[in-house]
Order: C-alpha cells, then sequence, then structure tokens
C-alpha cells in the first residue's frame, strides 16, 4: 500500500513524505492522528488500516485489532482500538477531506461515521456483518491486492489528474462479488456457470460486497505534478537485517493471533498495517518489516478453546509450540511454504464450563456468526433487529446496524459470550465431552473427536497444616483415607474448618469434586448417592456463603489468598495443580481482580479422598460442518499435539505448571483414568440439588442518565445477563430498575417482582433496559431492596447486588448523608443480615459510604467494569443451587 501511494508514476503522495513507526498501537495511531492538529493546513487526511477487525464484546461497535490487543472477553478495551475513538480523532484534525480504508473484518461498521461529518468518505472491505476471507497462503489480503492494483492503473473520467474515491469503489467493488467462493475441496474465484449452478440462499451467504459511503462533494486523491523521477532499482537487504525482519514480523503476527478470526475458512490477514497520509502534510506508515514483501504466507490459525482454570497451561504450551521446530513442519505432501516459515499459529481464549457446554448446544448458532442463527429465537430471547444480521434479502448490500447496547442480551450467543468457533477444544475432563455428546445433536455434520489426555491432576482437599497435622494424630491418612473419614475427624475437631468448592455448574473441579463427595462418599466411586441427606445438606450450606466467590478454582483460591488472618479456618476442593500454583504465589490463582491479595500463607496439606476421579484435559477436535481445509486442520491439530506430549517439548509446559503426563502406551497416549460417565454425573447433580437450599438474589441496575455514558449500562447489562446464568432452576430472584420511570429520581420499577423463578424473565427485561433521563438515588433504593428481601426472609442464603455508577448526590448534601446512614444502619443492624455486592462503576468507584456498606452487610464493593460478569457469577453462585449456563 506504501508503494502504490508513492509510486513516482501514479501514487499521490512524494516519497520523502513517508516515514515509518513500527508495532501500531491504540495510543501511537491516535498520537499521530493528534499531529495533524498542529499543521496549519490539511486538505487531505487518508488513514488506510489492513489487520484484524472484532466485535466489542459489550456493545458489538467495530475494534481495530493493534499489535498489543489481547481480546480478553471481560475487558473490551483490550480487542484494539475504537473506530468511533479513532473517527472522532480524525474529525477533531481539521482536515478539509477524510478518507478511511479500512481492511478488516466487520468493516462496513464505520460507515455510519460518515453521517457525522462533511467531505469524508469510507471504504470497508467487507459489509457491517461479515468476516473478510482470506486465503492463508497469499502474502496480501484479497481486498489489499486488488487496492493497490487498482490506484496503479491510469485514471478515467473527469479527474485526469487523481483518483475519484467513489470510481475507486467501484472498480473494487466489481471484482468481489463471489471472491473466493468454497468449489470443491478449494477456495477460487468461481465461473459464471458455476455461480449460476448456486441457490439463492447459497449465493446470498457468500455474497462479498465491499462498502462505501460518502457526504459532501465527490473526494480526489490527487497525484503530484511534475515529471515522476526515474525508479531506483530494489536494494535487497543482508541476510541479517532480512532475518531479523521476520523475527519482528512472527512476533506481531502472535500479538495479532491473540484476537483471532471467527468462522473456519474466513480468515484475516494477519498483517498489521496503518498508512496515515496527511497532504499539505505528511504522511505516516506502519508496517512489519522493511520494504521487502514479507517471504512467508499466513500460517494457518488454529482457535483453541480453554477453560478459565487451564487456560494459563494451555497458552504458554502454545507459546512454546508456535516458536519450536515442529512448526516448520509440512503440513501435507504438496505444502510449498518455505522452511524458514511457521506453518501454524495458535489463539487460545477461554470460558466457563457452563457456557461452554450451552455454546456447544447452540451450535447451529455458532456456526451462522455473531447472533442466533435464523428461525424462532430461543426461549427468553427478545429477537430485535441485532447489531449483527442483515434484514431478509438484504445480505448483500443494507447490512443492519448497531443496535441499542443492550439489545439481543437474554439468550446466549456464542460468538459473544464464548468466542470464535474452535478448531481445538482442551476442557478439562472427559465428562464435559461426554455431556455435550451426550445431547442431540445441535447442527448438522458437527464432529466433536477426542485426541486422548494431555495432561493430569488429581483433586484433592486443601488443609490448613494446623488441621492436618490433627488429623494425622486421629489416625487419618492423607492418601486412601475415605471421605466418611475425612468428614468424620473434621466433625471432631474443637474448632470448626470452613469448606470451600468450586461451583459445578460452572467449573469442571467444582463438579467432579461434587461427584466424588457424593458417589464416592464411602471410598468407591459408585453409581448412587452414598452421602448421608443429613451430612449433604450440612455440607451444602457450608459450602453456600454469600459474599463469597465460587465461580471456578481460580475464584475460590483468589479468595483463599485473600483471606489474612482466617487461612487457618478455611479448606479448599481444588486440583493438585492448583494447590502447585498457589504454593509458588502464581498471580493467576492469588490475585483478586478487586482487590489485592494477601501472602498465601503455609502451605496447604494435601489430601486425596478415596474413589474421588481425577481431571485429565483432553484435546478434542472439533470439525465443523462446510470446512474447506479440515484435512488442513486436523493435521495441524496432530502437530500440536504431538508437540504437547513431548517430555521435552510441551510437556514441559504441563509440568512448568504443575500437572502431571499420561503414561504413553506404545508411543502414544493411552486411555485416561476412568472417570465418570454421563448417568453418574446425572445422578451426583440430583443429590446436591436435593440437598442444597435455593437461594435468593435481588439484582438492582442503575439506569439513570450517567450511565448511557460510555457503554455503562451496557457493561452492567452483561454481567447481569451472565450472573443470572448460574442460577439454578429452584433459585428465586427479581430484578428491579432505579430510578423509576415517571418520577424526579426516586423510588423504583420491577421488571421481574422478586421470588420470580422463570429462568427467561431477566433475559427478556434486560434486552429492553435502558437509561432514563433521571438522576439516581441509590442509598434508597438498596435500602429498599434490603427491607424487601427480609420480608420474605426465610432460611436460604440470600444476596443483593446492585450495580451503579453512584449517587448524584454530593457528599456534604445533607439529605444524601441521612440516606447514606440509614442504608448503613440497615445492613450493620437489620435482622437477617444480608450480604451487599455493589459494582461501582467508573466514575463511582469504591468510596467509604459503599465500603462500609460491604462491611457492615458481610458483602464485597467491586471497583471498575473489568472482569465484571465473571465476578458477579462467582458471587452469585456461591448462593444460588446452580444453573446450566
Amino acid at each position: 500500500m506504501r508503494r502504490a501511494l508513492t509510486d513516482p508514476r501514479s501514487g499521490i503522495a512524494e516519497a520523502s513524505q513517508v516515514r515509518t513507526l513500527p508495532a501500531p498501537t491504540a495510543g501511537s495511531v491516535l498520537a499521530a492522528v493528534r499531529s495533524a492538529r498542529r499543521r496549519p493546513r490539511l486538505d487531505l487526511l487518508l488513514l488506510y488500516f489492513s489487520g484484524h477487525g472484532h466485535l466489542d464484546p459489550v456493545d458489538q461497535s467495530l475494534r481495530l485489532g493493534m499489535a498489543d490487543s489481547a481480546c480478553r472477553p471481560d475487558r473490551p478495551d483490550s480487542f484494539g482500538l475504537s473506530y468511533d475513538v479513532l473517527a472522532a480523532a480524525l474529525r477533531r484534525t481539521g482536515a478539509a477531506q477524510v478518507v478511511v480504508v479500512l481492511d478488516c473484518c466487520y468493516s462496513g461498521r464505520a460507515l455510519h461515521d460518515t453521517e457525522r461529518r462533511e467531505n469524508c468518505a469510507v471504504l470497508a472491505s467487507v459489509q457491517a456483518n461479515r468476516e473478510t476471507p482470506q486465503d492463508h497462503g497469499k502474502a496480501l489480503s484479497p481486498y489489499t491486492e486488488v487496492l493497490v492494483e487498482q490506484l496503479g492503473l491510469p485514471p478515467n473520467g473527469q479527474h485526469t489528474s487523481g483518483v475519484d474515491v467513489a470510481l475507486l469503489h467501484e472498480r473494487i467493488a466489481g471484482r468481489f462479488k463471489f471472491r473466493l467462493l468454497p468449489v470443491g475441496d478449494t477456495d477460487r474465484e468461481p465461473t459464471r456457470a458455476e455461480v449460476e449452478a448456486l441457490s439463492e440462499d447459497d449465493r446470498r451467504a457468500h455474497s462479498w460486497s465491499p462498502q462505501y459511503s460518502h457526504t459532501g462533494s465527490a473526494v480526489i486523491l490527487s497525484r503530484p505534478g511534475g515529471e515522476p523521477p526515474p525508479r531506483r532499482a530494489r536494494v535487497r537487504l543482508p541476510a541479517p537485517v532480512r532475518a531479523a525482519s521476520r523475527a519482528t514480523a512472527d512476533r506481531l503476527a502472535s500479538a495479532a493471533a491473540r484476537c483471532r478470526p471467527l468462522l473456519p475458512g474466513l480468515r484475516t490477514a494477519t498483517r498489521l498495517g496503518v498508512v496515515l497520509t496527511l497532504l499539505a502534510g505528511g504522511l505516516a506508515w506502519w508496517s512489519h518489516g522493511g520494504d521487502d514483501p514479507y517471504p512467508c504466507p499466513l500460517p494457518l490459525q488454529l482457535r483453541v478453546l480453554a477453560s478459565t482454570e487451564s487456560r494459563a497451561a494451555v497458552a504458554a504450551a502454545a507459546d512454546g509450540f508456535e516458536g519450536s521446530p515442529l512448526n516448520h513442519r509440512r503440513l501435507a505432501p504438496g505444502d510449498r511454504t518455505p522452511a524458514q516459515c511457521r506453518r501454524i499459529t495458535l489463539s487460545v481464549y477461554a470460558a466457563p464450563a457452563d457456557l461452554t457446554r450451552s455454546a456447544f448446544a447452540a451450535a447451529a448458532d455458532w456456526a451462522d456468526g455473531a447472533r442466533p442463527g435464523p428461525g424462532p429465537a430461543a426461549a427468553g430471547c427478545d429477537d430485535p433487529a441485532p447489531a449483527a444480521s442483515p434484514a431478509a434479502g438484504e445480505a448483500a448490500q443494507g447490512e443492519a446496524q448497531p443496535g441499542p447496547a443492550a439489545a439481543g442480551r437474554g439468550c446466549l450467543v456464542p460468538l459473544r459470550d464464548v468466542g470464535p468457533q474452535p478448531d481445538l477444544w482442551i476442557p478439562d475432563s472427559s465428562a464435559e465431552l461426554a455431556e455435550v455428546q451426550t445431547r442431540p445433536p445441535a447442527l448438522d455434520g458437527l464432529v466433536l473427536t477426542s485426541r486422548g489426555p494431555l495432561a493430569l491432576t488429581p483433586l484433592v482437599l486443601g488443609l490448613p497444616p494446623q488441621v492436618a497435622a490433627d488429623l494425622s494424630a486421629a489416625g487419618v491418612q492423607p492418601r486412601g483415607s475415605s471421605w466418611e473419614t475425612i468428614l468424620a475427624a473434621l466433625q471432631r475437631l474443637p474448632a470448626p474448618v470452613q469448606l470451600l468448592r468450586p461451583n459445578p455448574a460452572t467449573s469442571a473441579t467444582g463438579l467432579l469434586q461434587t461427584v466424588g463427595l457424593y458417589l464416592g462418599y464411602q471410598g468407591t466411586l459408585g453409581r448412587q448417592v452414598t452421602l448421608p441427606d443429613a451430612e449433604a445438606r450440612r455440607l451444602e450450606k457450608g459450602f453456600a456463603v454469600p459474599g463469597r466467590s465460587s465461580g471456578d478454582a481460580r475464584q475460590l483460591l483468589c479468595e483463599l489468598a485473600s483471606q489474612a488472618g482466617k487461612q487457618d479456618q478455611l479448606a479448599v476442593l481444588v486440583t493438585e495443580q492448583a494447590l502447585s500454583r498457589l504454593d509458588a504465589g502464581a498471580p493467576d490463582v492469588t490475585g483478586c481482580a478487586d482487590r489485592p491479595s494477601a501472602a498465601p500463607g503455609p502451605g496447604l496439606a494435601r489430601y486425596y479422598p478415596a474413589g474421588v476421579p481425577v481431571l485429565d484435559h483432553p484435546m478434542v477436535t472439533v470439525s465443523w460442518p462446510g470446512a474447506r481445509d479440515g484435512a488442513e486442520r486436523l493435521a495441524a491439530a496432530g502437530l500440536f499435539r504431538d508437540w504437547l506430549l513431548a517430555p521435552d517439548g510441551g510437556g514441559r509446559a504441563w509440568t512448568d505448571q504443575g500437572f502431571e503426563l499420561p503414561a504413553p502406551v506404545d508411543g502414544a497416549t493411552g486411555p485416561g483414568p476412568a472417570g465418570p460417565d454421563t448417568a453418574q454425573i446425572t445422578t451426583a447433580l440430583a443429590g446436591y440439588a436435593q440437598a442444597r437450599l435455593p437461594g435468593r438474589v435481588l439484582f438492582l441496575l442503575d439506569v439513570s442518565g450517567s450511565t448511557a455514558d460510555n457503554g455503562k449500562l451496557a457493561a452492567s447489562v452483561a454481567a447481569l445477563d451472565r450472573a443470572l446464568r448460574v442460577l439454578g432452576p429452584q433459585d428465586s430472584y427479581g430484578l428491579w430498575t432505579f430510578p423509576a420511570a415517571g418520577t424526579t429520581g426516586s423510588g423504583h420499577d420491577e421488571p421481574v417482582p422478586l421470588g420470580s423463578t422463570d429462568p427467561v424473565a431477566g433475559g427478556r427485561a434486560l434486552s429492553r433496559a435502558v437509561a432514563l433521563p433521571l438522576s439516581a438515588q441509590l442509598y434508597e433504593a438498596v435500602t429498599q431492596g434490603l427491607d424487601a428481601l427480609r420480608e420474605g426472609a426465610g432460611r436460604q442464603p440470600q444476596l443483593l447486588v446492585v450495580i451503579t455508577d453512584g449517587d448524584i448526590r454530593r457528599t456534604d448534601d445533607p439529605q444524601g448523608q441521612e440516606a447514606a446512614r440509614a442504608l448503613l444502619r440497615s445492613a450493620a443492624l437489620g435482622r437477617p443480615q444480608i450480604p451487599v455486592v455493589v459494582a461501582a462503576l467508573p466514575a463511582a468507584g469504591c468510596h467509604s459510604t459503599l465500603d462500609d456498606l460491604a462491611a457492615f452487610s458481610g458483602g464485597r464493593c467491586l471497583p471498575g467494569a473489568d472482569g465484571l460478569g465473571s465476578q458477579l457469577a462467582g458471587l452469585v453462585a456461591a448462593v444460588g443451587s446452580g444453573g446450566t449456563g
């Protein structure tokens, strides 16, 4: 692109106006745009971007992947630079004309920006709801390839001294009606006969339509005047310089791969580049390497779905594989990729166990992209025109534009709530795979195949050292003792010990610990519940601790690490590997998101109850129907698996994280240790549900006018939607919003009255949440919520969850002070005591009143919005009886 813009014979800029900056980040791009404001005269500003485009997980807006993008679902800003932020910066430059060229997935979403500014043109490589196809064997993306070709053509029409942007778009669009259509086993441009043979549905599904929009007069990219200078001979860089360039490109490609393409067979280029052209000014360009084209084609990208508990280990193994010699081995006999090039890049992302199971149950929606697929909306799903869905008959031209931030919530959308379609799935246990496979097929042709276990870790009971010493003195052995023996000995201790277990609905560790406890109570894993009813009720009452997070093992150990001075009273049901990470002070298990952790203290003693299964972390290949490179992906998965099982390769990554490697059998992994089957899991969960008291939760959602700013309401809705999923069918809840509509800011509305057990009512209410032009009176709303919970209080655990950006009143306001004092009195003295969890959105923060409220009630104040959904889900899971996700 740089060469096309500066070509002496056809370019629009002088070579002297070009400078190169490495590795674009959001900060460096915005800084370069802002620098244009200092120029006294700016006739044209042209910005070209090629790389990954992503949908913001909260409001589905366009984000441009940068070199430092991490793509964490709990942090929307980690998905890259917001196009809306970039567009605002471009408008502020004061340029007479602005041209934006975006070659990335979902780039058509940028077209709405042209409505906000005169003399602005946007060229997008693809529609608002589509990914950009890319043949990984090509060095350039198809759109940029054609764009560069068209820029080099002689001008025509009335603008003979420049390039008419509208005409340029027409030329490009004419090349892309059915570019790279799947024909047989390959992707190529089809013949006319092949296109005519397609059904209307196939034509609509595969059409590719670059987009264009502009306001004001025609936008002309003028060519420099004068005689073009003679071409210079190409200079070949020395070998060490080229090697360094390739290494830089590899690092940037790996960074871009963290933000992955979204459908098999539709892959975006990992060439990350920004060209900023300032005419009567300068031109800046960011790229991977020097002037020479990067010699390696795009590697095949495998998307790897891990659990939240094992993501760190899988990511470490993936990083090691990408740089290993094995990644340069040919995938097939006809592979002509140069030997120095990497064949595969791995994109690792994670999701809780319940959301993963639900995503596979909705696999047809997953295959359909960023929204539920065609047909009736699922129960509880409002079906407004979603942000990423074209209206019928408009797939190629009139793409639906982003709707309200909360639109489409209330039902699981796999792409939004979990991530892209995986090529590999590494669950914590084969039991999770068995549960998915025993369900009715959700998508014809979807095949999940276990390739055997990768790493093992036993389930353990972690006991404080003094408690372990007392059990040893009583004759209870660390290995081989049954749960019956261990629990009886703990009951005889003079000081009570609180047991902590991850929630079995959201954590494989919690699920298998529950199976071992209920079916292996007497020391042998059977097929019937052997845990006595009274003992089960006692244990489950202890596990349900309102205000304490238990969504997964990582959250539970983070909770343990933060309990300074109380660790000698707490025991945990986790894995051996997790305790090893805790002993090592690893940040993934010792650092809480909402507060600093305490030192873990003395290492917990490990007890291995008899009859408890192990986690085996199988590798599962996922074959999606219609994938055009399935054989190549299976070969790549086999290559990665071979490396993962090599003791001096990926095996070291597992053992460094505290796992054990499975015993080899004839050079391959043998079957994993016998785990529970689906029937055993069902039996154990039935006993669990019967023993556990239903939870009661009231959610308060701030919908005051200030929550409309910066996506705060959308973030709140997404977090509550996640928290609702961990409630079980016996749990009751309510959803209130405050302030009440039609008031001056007081009171509340009750979209879902307290006491509802309808699993879909909350989703419907959240999908309709809108910000009101009113101010919030937070303290009164929370006091009303506490009063309502106490009116119907029984023996069940209760929790009040509030998401807010604060009370509108100043700290010196007498009315606000009195309301705050009344709330704190209610929290501290009211009976029964009800923990209050406050999620304080940015600008509110956990100030003294909210911190006191959390302390007095036994709850928690969570500052900021990062990871809010997972944090709330963990806290609600502690009181709920277990949802399905």
